[in-house]
């Protein structure tokens, strides 16, 4: 049987080698693949890697990212949205996927992911720019939206607003 680690090291020894920066060889990347425009390899790599640990957010997220490039933007979206169900906490993931859901005019969506990740990491001012003009295009929020923005809390809806704010 394949064993995690005899898989991974099979995974990371099928990516093609190429020349770094400092003259040796290191294990191909998804971004080599992409200069070279072989998207259909990094996208089976991982495709591949996932299914030896569908339980890796940044193998999601690399897939994400092969398959965007590649322009399959339904499975980009669905592999963003697998990463954030694997680690919730990542801004990144909800930009990525907020920019996704704008490609496909999903507007809610993305205003729901800028959020998100504003809700994370408040000091994002593209993301924050971002949202603003995607509100007044929507005239679904009038006044600017500023850096401590936080979506509306539904009653009996848990979320990190109901965590108590300790004093530091």
């Amino acid at each position: 049987p394949e064993t995690v680690d005899s898989a991974w090291r099979e995974f990371f020894d099928g990516l093609p080698r190429v020349k770094s920066t400092n003259g040796g060889n290191e294990p191909g990347r998804e971004v080599a693949h992409a200069e070279i425009r072989e998207f259909f390899k990094a996208i089976a790599h991982y495709q591949r890697a996932v299914t030896i640990n569908d339980t890796h957010p940044f193998v999601y997220a690399k897939l994400a990212r092969a398959q965007r490039r590649d322009n399959q933007i339904d499975q980009a979206v669905q592999s963003w949205k697998l990463a954030i169900r694997l680690k919730a906490d990542r801004p990144e993931f909800y930009v990525q996927l907020g920019d996704l859901l704008l490609q496909q005019e999903d507007m809610d969506g993305a205003i729901a992911n800028y959020k998100q990740a504003l809700q994370i990491q408040p000091d994002l001012p593209k993301i924050t720019e971002k949202l603003n003009r995607l509100l007044k295009k929507q005239e679904t929020f009038p006044e600017p939206v500023t850096q401590e923005f936080s979506p509306p809390h539904h009653p009996g809806e848990k979320d990190s607003s109901d965590i108590e704010e300790v004093p530091i």
